[in-house]
């Protein structure tokens, strides 16, 4: 079980544990300034300008948690949603 400090971090309404150059915005709030400025052009000229070894650590990342949330949904872990409410994938 995930304590209730960290779960508070998840949903729409929850909030970064500190401060980052948007402030502490919702969960919300952040998502939509991301998807307003975030298009696909641009996350893909950002990535050209990263080093190919972080790249490849988000990809890594993606790919486990994307596995984590169909293993989720398949019941492969007791307690875990099978969609959780926060996930638009999930």
């Amino acid at each position: 079980m995930m304590p209730a400090a960290v779960r508070a971090n998840f949903g729409g309404d929850g909030r970064p544990a500190s401060s980052s150059m948007l402030g502490r915005p919702t969960n919300r709030g952040a998502g939509f300034l991301l998807r307003a400025f975030a298009t696909r052009d641009a996350v893909r000229s950002w990535q050209q300008h990263q080093p190919t070894q972080l790249n490849a650590l988000a990809e890594g990342y993606a790919a486990g948690y994307n596995q984590y949330l169909q293993q989720a949904r398949q019941g492969q872990y007791e307690g875990a949603p099978p969609r959780p409410a926060w996930s638009r994938r999930g």
